[in-house]
């Protein structure tokens, strides 16, 4: 990270200057995998428009090794780093091997400093209170937290390194960042500052390493130079992905400003739409209370809780908000803070973006003069724009683009467990005879049996799996001496697949076309994608009605966004995961706890949509209460939601309220 471009302004003339900064990695060869290698994909500069990508140079100190604490190994870095690079960089970062550092907030950081003065700069500590007296530190002397790193000009280090043997011979703690501020002290007559604000710019994590799912759109990490620790790999680059993606925001956000300069966009941004000529042109706004957000015309009206993508537009918005008013807080002697949102509306026109509406409580702090605080409203209008169609031509990669199309030739293992259930069990193994006779798709069955009490439906389920094996590859697994539990089963006869096998997890009581298997294998990519699709759940009503399982109908059944029985993914995929709790016994639960664990997966996207030729045909349901308290309230969720649509439901209450209603005013 060597040479950087700079432009600074002097009476209004853009002057280049060169900063030059050199980042020392303090690690032992025992760490360097699989951190440390990450550090050196995400070591990359832009040098007169061009992006260089940096390996990550090892050097070996003599006389050091990997023996804790690293006060000898930190120390000998330095004169290092004195001896061969002092005369050719400006600044001189010591650094973790778990240390992101914002490379361009860095750099505009310290163009504003003069490196020929002796500085040491960091987050500032001053040791445990039980370690107080005992680090060899004067009374409220600070020090130079190693952990976010420390940064040193190139005059503090011509003063300290030609005395680091010195300092080598003068231990007086096990923390080798307390040495280092102790022999930069001692040398360049220089302690760590005692400033507020470098808490903030390096950022140490005092509750442990970021959390890998954890949302990063925080403004710890947006007002942070350097992040500690990021100990996990995947962590690092998820980083280095969210920092680059504020970037292309950033850049973006010039892009438009440059637009309206230049007279494309002729009218300033506003939230007014173009004048409507018919009512079902007129935007519905919605209303939002945290946590909640009211809204018209909807299934899930007129309340339901604002769901995560949206809040993560409005924290993202309200954010970016408050850093632009806080751009020039210093010149103006103020600073907004955002304290929380009492209400606004919200609506989302595609052809543009999300428009906001809020009414926001903040709190003025001067900075200048008499220093108070007051609380105040404002109304801010927002929009978050979509970005335009951006297309990636793959015809030059003819093999990726072939891969990426799902082949009839991958064999879809069809996954049940079967207990009693006779009729749906002849059903589901008629619709597998007629989509392999089809011989358009290509099927295996694989069946975990657990017999039930009534012997001579079993005889009958077991007769049509030989009939069924005459045309269809089938796998039967008897599963007996044990209590019926669905994760037992599917584990079971997963357990039967090959590593690379494609595995459909359903229920005997679901109807599948061909269509529906050629999206499942669209849908699902190998350690990359895992399809939950939304399957269309029958009413009770419609057992009653003849016609077409697979009618839509809105009296007919629903789309059950709540349920994830039914999975496509590779078995590799699931091993991965961790497989089904077996220790979950009766209905439910089993499928909440397996999309947790690919949840978890941050390699893998689960993909969530209706599937419309997946249909859950109606069957009653018995919810034993002597399942644990949560399975039961799920099971009656399940079995309420199952009885009928609310149309119907209005036609069977409306008269009965109508009848209570003559009562009391006859």
């Amino acid at each position: 990270m060597q040479t950087r471009r700079n432009c600074l302004t002097i009476f209004g003339r853009p002057v280049r200057r060169w900063l030059l900064f050199l980042i020392g990695l303090a690690l032992g060869i025992l760490l360097m995998q699989p951190s440390a290698v990450q550090r050196g994909k995400t070591c990359t500069s832009t040098v007169l428009g061009k992006r260089r990508q940096f390996g990550l140079p090892v050097v070996r100190l003599p006389g050091v090794d990997d023996t804790y604490p690293p006060q000898k190994k930190s120390l000998a870095m330095l004169h290092y780093m004195h001896t061969k690079y002092g005369d050719h960089f400006d600044w001189f970062l010591r650094a973790d091997d778990d240390l992101y550092v914002k490379v361009e907030k860095l750099e505009a950081f310290l163009v504003q400093l003069n490196s020929s003065q002796p500085m040491i700069i960091g987050q500032t500590g001053f040791g445990k209170p039980f370690e107080q007296g005992k680090l060899g530190l004067d009374i409220n002397q600070p020090y130079c937290m190693g952990g976010p790193g420390v940064l040193l000009s190139r005059e503090a280090l011509r003063r300290t390194a030609p005395h680091v043997h010195l300092c080598l011979a003068d231990f007086r703690s096990t923390h080798e960042d307390v040495e280092l501020s102790r022999c930069v002290a001692r040398f360049a007559g220089i302690t760590c500052p005692l400033a507020y604000e470098l808490q903030s710019l390096f950022y140490n994590n005092y509750d442990g390493s970021f959390a890998v799912s954890g949302d990063l759109n925080v403004p710890q990490v947006h007002q942070a130079i350097s992040l500690h620790p990021l100990k996990q790999a995947n962590m690092m680059l998820r980083m280095h992905r969210f920092v680059l993606n504020e970037q292309l925001a950033e850049l973006y956000g010039k892009l438009v400003r440059l637009q309206r300069e230049q007279g494309s966009s002729s009218t300033s941004p506003s939230l007014h739409q173009v004048k409507c000529t018919s009512v079902e042109e007129v935007d519905v706004w919605q209303y939002i209370s945290p946590p909640y957000m009211y809204c018209a015309g909807n299934a899930d009206c007129p309340r339901r809780r604002i769901e995560s993508p949206m809040q993560y537009c409005i924290r993202n918005a309200i954010q970016q908000l408050m850093r632009q008013m806080n751009s020039h807080s210093r010149e103006l002697g103020r600073e907004i803070l955002f304290r929380s949102v009492l209400y606004g509306y919200e609506r989302i026109r595609p052809p543009v973006g999300v428009d906001l509406m809020l009414d926001l409580l903040l709190t003025h702090k001067r900075l200048k003069g008499k220093k108070t605080s007051i609380m105040v409203r404002r109304h801010a209008y927002l929009r978050r724009p979509f970005l335009q169609l951006q297309i990636s031509d793959q015809s030059s990669n003819s093999e990726s683009a072939a891969a990426s199309l799902p082949s009839s030739e991958i064999t879809v293992h069809i996954v049940v467990a079967v207990h009693g259930r006779l009729s749906s069990f002849l059903r589901f193994a008629d619709q597998i005879e007629q989509i392999s006779a089809n011989g358009v798709e290509r099927v295996r069955l694989i069946v975990a049996f657990f017999p039930s009490t009534m012997a001579d439906d079993d005889r009958k389920a077991l007769e049509r799996v030989q009939t069924l094996s005459n045309s269809v590859e089938v796998d039967l697994t008897l599963v007996e001496k044990r209590q019926f539990s669905r994760a037992v089963g599917l584990q079971v006869g997963i357990e039967k697949c090959p590593p690379d096998a494609l595995l459909f997890l359903t229920d005997v009581d679901m109807l599948f076309t061909n269509e529906a298997l050629y999206r499942l294998r669209a849908n699902t990519k190998l350690g990359r994608q895992v399809f939950f699709p939304i399957v269309f759940s029958e009413f009770q009503t419609s057992a009653a009605k003849a016609g077409d399982h697979f009618d839509h109908s809105t009296n007919r059944g629903h789309f059950r966004h709540f349920g994830y029985g039914s999975v496509a993914l590779y078995k590799s995929d699931f091993d991965a995961a961790g497989g089904l709790d077996l220790g979950i016994d009766g209905w439910g639960l089993e499928d909440v706890d397996l999309f947790q664990k690919l949840l978890n997966r941050t390699q893998l996207n689960l993909f969530r949509a209706p599937e419309p030729d997946l249909i859950h045909v109606y069957h009653p349901m018995v919810c034993d209460p002597s399942l644990a308290p949560l399975q039961y309230k799920m099971c009656k969720g399940s079995k309420a939601d199952g009885y009928l649509s609310a149309a119907d439901l209005t036609d069977l209450v409306y008269p009965l309220l109508e009848n209570i209603t003559t009562r009391q005013f006859a």
